[in-house]
């Protein structure tokens, strides 16, 4: 078992500070303490842990100049998605549940670039965080109030990532002229703002079709391709 930051209530981030010596948090080891039960912990001081952090930066630096040099002479490839045959896609997804974010000239395993993908928690959570920066900027721009944070909105997002309004599966980044399934988030009384309990997650498409319409408006537009409808029988 990890120990868990006291400040934050979670594991320690590379960079956290101990307040009482002051030490920076460089990770947890792969031994467990059989005092403790718990993972070694290997703390530097600030000046230790500045020179880690530019020693890593040059290593980090020098393997991409040389990775990079390898694959211009095709000494070094990048792995392709066995199912497509084509290179792998931001977002694609691998069987495990986790998504491609991209090659990473930094490393290589064996003849093939280096590859970061992220678990489906913190695609979730990346995605969620540049949705509340649109809903940030768009409430301070047109003075609606909000009283929400990042974690409110990750705590409402339905689990089954279904649309309440459509029943559709929400799929991100899907926005064009034939999908418009990804996520959004939706005022359902667009006076009240983006306020706790007044909103919800649903596709683009449905919330493009909503808007800010009054309810009567809806249903008038409801009732009226009902009308055309019947007409077309």
């Amino acid at each position: 078992m990890k120990r868990l930051n006291p400040i934050t209530g979670k594991t320690f981030k590379r960079g956290d500070t101990r307040t009482e010596d002051n030490k920076v948090f460089k990770k947890y080891g792969s031994v467990v303490s059989p005092k403790t039960k718990k993972y070694y912990e290997e703390w530097l001081s600030p000046e230790k842990f500045e020179e880690f952090l530019k020693k890593k930066y040059n290593s980090s630096s020098e393997n991409q100049k040389k990775n990079r040099e390898l694959f211009k002479r095709g000494k070094l490839f990048k792995r392709k998605n066995p199912k497509t045959g084509k290179f792998f896609r931001v977002r694609e997804l691998r069987e495990d549940g986790y998504h491609f974010r991209s090659y990473d000239f930094r490393w290589s395993k064996g003849k093939y670039v280096g590859e970061i993908w992220i678990s489906p928690e913190k695609t979730l959570r990346t995605y969620i965080s540049h949705t509340f920066i649109n809903v940030e900027k768009r409430s301070r721009e047109k003075k609606i109030p909000m009283n929400i944070d990042i974690d409110y909105l990750l705590k409402i997002f339905p689990k089954d990532y279904l649309c309440p309004i459509s029943g559709k599966k929400m799929i991100w980044g899907e926005i064009n002229s034939k999908k418009n399934s990804s996520p959004s988030v939706d005022r359902i009384y667009p006076n009240l703002g983006y306020i706790k309990g007044n909103l919800r997650w649903i596709s683009n498409e449905c919330n493009i079709l909503k808007k800010d319409r009054n309810f009567e408006l809806l249903e008038k537009i409801y009732y009226d391709f009902k009308k055309i409808k019947n007409k077309s029988k």
